[in-house]
């Protein structure tokens, strides 16, 4: 190939590249993130009951101290509009839950149409009773592991159920684990993990097949 025909043909090649380069950064629409943190504390007696439905988001729970629940929330949204989108929805987020607390039994409810994702990361006193639902995952025992007197825990179609947990004395908790896929199930009990044997039946809300472990 002539010397002044190579140079030409180089040229247009370069320039296609830094077309299709230049394209990317025009079209790629930019990405805008808002998140909000807060904080909530409850007083509470011995064995509370402790509620927690989200739609969006996770759910962890640890041990806490004795007589007190605290809970930490976090929302975030990302938005390609504009960055007021994602400041509007986290700003309105909070709004959407409704905590609570009637004697021993605290409930944080989140309410439908809340356009931002939630998390609650919850510490409670050892021996609590739980109702978990979240789409996300629920981890209850992590990383360190603690006695409950019993878990209701339902996730939804990508959640998963992470359970780490001590025996009461003489008496191992009671567990209802619903989720998904039953391979997104786990449960490790006084340090040993268990062979869970979930049964599968069809769920008339979702349409769909959903796997449920009940302990005796």
């Amino acid at each position: 190939m002539p010397m002044l025909r190579r140079i030409v043909v180089n040229q247009v090649l370069w320039g296609l590249l830094l077309t299709v380069i230049a394209g990317c950064e025009v079209f790629d629409p930019p990405i805008y993130h808002a998140e909000k943190t807060w904080d909530t504390l409850w007083y509470v007696g011995a064995s509370p009951e402790v509620v927690i439905h989200v739609y969006a988001g996770r759910i962890r729970v640890t041990r806490g101290s004795d007589g007190e629940v605290r809970a930490s929330f976090r929302v975030s949204r990302i938005s390609k509009n504009s960055q007021e989108v994602a400041d509007q929805a986290v700003k309105s987020a909070r709004g959407f839950f409704a905590q609570t607390q009637v004697g021993g039994t605290i409930r944080i409810i989140e309410g439908e149409g809340a356009a931002a994702e939630c998390s609650v990361d919850i510490s409670i006193p050892a021996g609590s009773r739980l109702d978990l639902r979240a789409t996300g995952n629920i981890c209850v025992g992590c990383p360190e592991a603690f006695t409950i007197a019993s878990l209701k825990a339902r996730t939804g179609e990508v959640g998963s159920i992470e359970t780490n947990l001590l025996s009461r004395p003489f008496e191992a908790p009671h567990l209802d684990l619903d989720v998904d896929n039953p391979d997104n199930l786990m449960l490790i009990l006084d340090g040993v993990r268990v062979d869970l044997r979930p049964a599968s039946n069809y769920d008339q809300a979702s349409k769909s097949v959903r796997w449920r472990y009940r302990s005796e």
